[in-house]
């Protein structure tokens, strides 16, 4: 049965996570979407110098794209920009922080999985860097928060090898345990890093 172009197409927002040139002017970009999760789609001819489409996929541009479902890679046919997160272009921390945002999330979630939260957790966090927001708090925000949503949140407040709640004293943090240890249990792990008070506040 042959599928016209209409029933093929879709819309959805974006934030373009990666990119790859393919032939003399096609690219391949990865996306993030609220409801199609982690999708790799083409854009054809983008880039060529008068192409419409080009200026609106660059790194970490949240975007509006119209796509045909295609055999192997969906094939972008319509892009606008919603937020083309100029401010990072000017703060190399910013955007090596929002270079670190989008590879955990193009690592640490599936294809065509769908995580509206990630999606909105994503783009906020763009945001707040493009805003100006300091770079460290936002990041470690969105880590933490990214790794709730995806299943992997840290034990902070429970000593992570008795099970005890914690008390605010001389706990350490276990990359290796994936947690915190109280004061007795903190020899389980050598390698564990002593937090201060005002960090586990």
């Amino acid at each position: 049965m042959v599928v016209s172009l209409r029933d093929r197409l879709y819309r959805t927002n974006a934030v373009v996570l990666a990119r790859q040139d393919y032939g003399e002017a096609d690219r391949i970009f990865i996306l993030y979407t609220p409801s199609g999760g982690k999708l790799s789609a083409i854009a054809k001819g983008v880039r060529r110098p008068k192409s419409r489409m080009g200026p609106h996929l660059d790194y970490f541009t949240e975007v509006s794209l119209e796509l045909a479902k295609g055999r192997s890679l969906d094939v972008v046919t319509h892009a606008a920009t919603v937020n083309a997160h100029l401010g990072l272009r000017s703060d190399i921390d910013a955007y090596g922080h929002a270079a670190h945002f989008a590879e955990l999330v193009r690592h640490l979630t599936h294809d065509r999985q769908e995580n509206r939260q990630v999606y909105e957790l994503l783009a906020s966090s763009l945001s707040l860097l493009n805003d100006g927001v300091a770079a460290w708090p936002v990041a470690r925000h969105f880590e933490l928060n990214l790794l709730g949503l995806l299943g992997f949140r840290p034990e902070l407040f429970r000593c992570i090898n008795c099970l005890k709640t914690l008390e605010p004293e001389a706990n350490a943090f276990s990359n290796r345990l994936g947690g915190m240890l109280c004061p007795a249990c903190r020899t389980v792990d050598p390698s564990a890093v002593a937090v201060s008070l005002d960090a586990q506040k």
